[in-house]
């Protein structure tokens, strides 16, 4: 339990600590870069994804790990409110920034 305390609490002032570093600084993921297993669409994920498995919880319904664990990917384009809101959590939550919306 302790263990899990600190992993939040870590990965909570990680990305507190690296929205402060680069406020003001647009980064986004490299379309270039953009994994295979992406549907096509506006949102995907590109090869700097790490596995950490953020926008499979912030979106389950559009995101899925492959099947070996090395990264995530979005295998259907959000199709409605709810989902599009949660695409863009996934996007916004990436300690990587990972996920691109080229809409």
């Amino acid at each position: 339990m302790e263990n899990t305390k600190k992993i939040i609490l870590y990965v909570f002032l990680s990305n507190n600590i690296k929205k402060n570093l680069y406020k003001g600084v647009s980064k986004m993921a490299d379309s270039e870069n953009s994994l295979e297993e992406n549907v096509e669409g506006s949102y995907y994920v590109d090869d700097s994804c790490i596995a950490c498995g953020v926008c499979v919880n912030e979106a389950p319904d559009n995101f899925t790990m492959n099947d070996d664990g090395t990264h995530a990917y979005i295998f259907k384009q959000p199709e409605n409110s709810e989902e599009e809101d949660a695409c863009t959590s996934a996007l916004e939550s990436c300690p990587v920034d990972a996920i691109g919306d080229d809409g």
